[in-house]
């Protein structure tokens, strides 16, 4: 039925019908009554009249979506008999705010755009100081005379008192800063492994600083407590640098073959880290085939243990990307200076790597596996300059046009496209089959 929201005699009456949702109520308007004297009638008719909307206000919109004038009646904005209108109330959050105080909105502005300074920030700030100070302490340590015993016994001492107070944090349930001071320990392990070694540092003493890494890793292992997945971390990262130091000093094997089979290995992984991450955690997915299993009683899924594994598996994930990252950024001068083969295998592994964050949903890992591929390519193109200077020519063409490709898909013309990805997918699996093969090249098995 129709009904005058205004009391008030005023100029010609609009019949119109206001929609909200499924619901539908035929009213009468003053036509020439601006917009702003109608719509709180109109609020408290359709139950809309609350303290949260108080503030941003209401909008009074045509059937198309566009907003009435505040300020103009409804017949100077050409609204006739049988129109449908709406009313919305403001976003709270927007910038239709309205301020009493400027101090207040000004305030509101830079809270908005800026956060406070937290203890958090405080405690971040010093674990990074503290990184800072052990690579500076760690780079003076290796400036001293070689000969001396004094460099690795500082250096090892001082790792281990960085252990000590890696297992303090650690029980005092404090990860991110017990791992901070794990890096800073193998930071310290590998310098004294370094400064214990004879001969160019690609060597004995790259062995002896895997050896020292690899060593703090095992023994910070039984006091991570929650965070022990990180301590696989150094393990890997130390083995893999004692075997580039080791093995060629002592067998017959070259450190580019060393190098190539390395980084192929921790290509293959990090393209199957999540799955290997999932196989190391209790959840099992069984899908029913007969009769049976489909009438059995379901068994019950408590969300704390599925939690608890979810976490579990996503620091053995994490720690997989992380070690697979350093391996491939430590073997990759090596990997380039054999030649064209070990070369492309780099290249198709940093590829491969880039492409594969479009199934990641984690900012963190999205952030690893991006920035290993784009610091793997720049190191690759670094010791092609260093090793190949002949090839500057196809370096510079293949920068160019990686360049306009990422600029180009990510900033110029963002969004998602069928084609492109299915483009993408393909290069992904070409990528990824062709690491063994280039790997096989590159140690000169074929």
């Amino acid at each position: 039925m129709s009904q005058a929201v205004s009391r008030r005699t005023v100029g010609t009456v609009v019949r119109v019908t206001l929609v909200e949702g499924d619901d539908r109520t035929d009213l009468a308007l003053p036509g020439s009554v601006p917009v702003a004297e109608i719509v709180p009638g109109l609020a408290r008719r359709l139950g809309m009249l609350e303290v949260r909307h108080a503030v941003a206000g209401y909008r009074l919109s045509r059937a198309d979506g566009t907003a009435l004038s505040a300020d103009r009646s409804l017949t100077a904005q050409g609204i006739e008999d049988g129109a449908l209108l709406s009313l919305v109330a403001k976003d709270v959050g927007s910038d239709n705010r309205v301020y009493d105080d400027l101090v207040e909105a000004v305030a509101d502005a830079v809270e908005s755009q800026h956060r406070a300074w937290t203890p958090s920030d405080s405690s971040r700030m010093t674990l990074a100081a503290t990184l800072v100070l052990v690579v500076t302490g760690s780079a003076v340590l290796l400036s001293a005379d070689d000969s001396s015993l004094l460099v690795p016994i500082v250096a090892g001492a001082a790792a281990a008192l960085a252990l000590g107070v890696t297992s303090v944090l650690a029980a005092l349930k404090k990860p991110a800063a017990s791992l901070t001071m794990l890096a800073a320990a193998c930071v310290l392990a590998f310098t004294s492994g370094l400064a214990l070694g004879i001969g160019p540092w690609v060597g004995e003493p790259l062995a002896y600083g895997g050896v020292g890494v690899l060593l703090a890793g095992a023994l910070a292992l039984p006091f991570l407590g929650e965070a022990r997945e990180y301590a696989g971390v150094p393990i890997l990262v130390g083995a893999a640098a004692l075997l580039i130091g080791g093995l060629p000093t002592y067998t017959d094997i070259t450190v580019a073959q060393v190098a190539a089979t390395l980084v192929a290995i921790a290509g293959v992984v990090l393209t199957s880290a999540p799955w290997i991450a999932l196989s190391m955690t209790g959840i099992r997915v069984t899908i029913p085939r007969t009769q049976e299993e489909l009438e059995a009683e379901r068994q019950e899924i408590k969300a704390a243990r599925v939690r608890n594994e979810f976490l579990r598996g996503s620091r053995t994930l994490m720690a997989l990307r992380i070690s697979g990252a350093v391996i491939i950024l430590l073997g990759t001068p090596f990997a380039v200076a054999s030649g064209l083969p070990g070369t492309l295998l780099v290249l198709v592994v940093c590829v491969a790597m880039m492409l594969g964050v479009r199934e990641v949903y984690s900012r963190r890992d999205v952030l690893v596996m991006t920035g290993t591929g784009i610091a793997g390519g720049a190191l690759a193109g670094l010791s092609v300059m260093v090793a190949h200077p002949q090839w500057w020519l196809w370096t510079a063409i293949a920068v160019a046009a990686l360049t306009v490709g990422i600029v180009g898909m990510a900033l110029v013309s963002p969004g998602p496209r069928p084609a492109l990805q299915r483009v993408g997918d393909t290069i992904e699996v070409l990528c990824v089959l062709a690491v063994l093969p280039l790997a096989a090249f590159a140690v000169g098995v074929v």
